[in-house]
C-alpha cells in the first residue's frame, strides 16, 4: 500500500527516521558530499519533513534548511543534496508493518549496508535491513522534550501548574479550601 499526502498531516512537524533492527537513527555525516548514515545518538538524528510533489511521491527534507533533500547518488548512496526536483529525489513508503516502512525510489528500497555503513538504494526484498520506523523529532527526544503530550498539545504550557512565580521571581504556591475545593493563589494578580 502506497501512501499519499493524507497519512502525512500527522508528520507535518520534523520527524526522525529510525532502523530498527540496528536502532539507530538516520544522521548526515560530511565527507566529499554530505551522506546519510546511522548514529546512536539521537540528538545527532537529522530532522526531516515530508513534502508532496504532485504524482503523489514524496520529497523528504531536511527540516532546518529545506533547500536540501534525499538524493540517491549516481554510485546509489543516499545523501543530502540541494533540491532539483528530479526522480532521484522523489520517494514513496511503503507499509510492511503497524510500524515498519521501505523506502521506495524508482522501485528499489533503500538499505543499510553493514559493511560499508551506507544507506544504498537496492532491489526490495523486504530484509530487516530496509525497514525503517518513522517517530516525530519531540515524541522521540525525551531529553530535549521531557513533557508528556498534553503539555506540547497545549501550547507548551502545563495545564494545572502547582507551582507558579510572581512576577517579582517569588514563589506562589497555590493551595486547596477542603471546603469548597477550590484553589486559590497565596498572591493576588
Amino acid at each position: 500500500m502506497f501512501f499519499t499526502s493524507w497519512l502525512f498531516l500527522g508528520f507535518s512537524r520534523s520527524i526522525l527516521i529510525k532502523h530498527p533492527a540496528e536502532n539507530k537513527f538516520m544522521t548526515l555525516v560530511t565527507e566529499p558530499c554530505t551522506f546519510v548514515k546511522l548514529t546512536s545518538d539521537i540528538r545527532e538524528a537529522v530532522d526531516l519533513t515530508f513534502t508532496d510533489h504532485a504524482n503523489g511521491l514524496l520529497f523528504i527534507k531536511e527540516t532546518h534548511n529545506p533547500s536540501q533533500v534525499f538524493n540517491i547518488s549516481s554510485t546509489k548512496k543516499l545523501r543530502l543534496y540541494a533540491f532539483s526536483g528530479l526522480e532521484t529525489q522523489q520517494f514513496s513508503l511503503k507499509m510492511v508493518d503497524t510500524e515498519n516502512y521501505v523506502i521506495m525510489n524508482r522501485g528499489e528500497c533503500l538499505e543499510f549496508d553493514q559493511k560499508t555503513s551506507y544507506i544504498l538504494l537496492k532491489p526490495c526484498t523486504h530484509s530487516d535491513y530496509q525497514l525503517f520506523t518513522i517517530k516525530e523529532s519531540w515524541s522521540e527526544n525525551e531529553d530535549v522534550y521531557p513533557y508528556d503530550n498534553k503539555y506540547y498539545e497545549n501550547n507548551f504550557r502545563q495545564l494545572e501548574p502547582e507551582t507558579s512565580y510572581h512576577y517579582l521571581s517569588e514563589p506562589t504556591y497555590q493551595t486547596k479550601n477542603p471546603v469548597t475545593n477550590t484553589t486559590r493563589s497565596r498572591y493576588a494578580y
